[in-house]
């Protein structure tokens, strides 16, 4: 994982905790901040991505649809490929897109609808 893959409130998986980012500072550390712990300066390799599982689709709030798919507003994730389509223009659009973890799927959402994807 590399900093620049990252937004502030991203999630990411580190000291034995997940946890959004709070501040990026530079290209190879950032600031880690929970209500227990606060510290700076922690080399990005001390953290990893957290795979995007249904778990962690559910508590973003999509739910699974007629169709065994996972909703969230006017976005479709297909259960088994996580390929994503988006409805515009009283249209179905299908994005080909790779999401493997959580932070991918945070940046994609705010990238297509404007907003941050928050956990409900």
């Amino acid at each position: 994982m590399k900093a620049e893959e990252l937004r502030i409130g991203n999630y990411v998986f580190g000291l034995n905790m997940e946890e959004p980012v709070r501040r990026i500072n530079d290209s190879i550390e950032y600031n880690y901040k929970t209500e227990k712990y606060e510290l700076d300066a922690i080399d990005i390799l001390c953290f990893e991505p957290i795979l995007l599982t249904e778990e962690w689709l559910l508590k973003f709030g999509f739910y699974i649809d007629s169709f065994k798919n996972y909703e969230l507003g006017n976005i479709n994730i297909h259960r088994l490929t996580f390929k994503l389509d988006i409805f515009e223009d009283d249209a179905w659009h299908t994005i080909p897109v790779k999401m493997k973890y959580v932070h991918q799927l945070q940046n994609l959402y705010f990238t297509l609808t404007g907003e941050e994807l928050k956990l409900k």
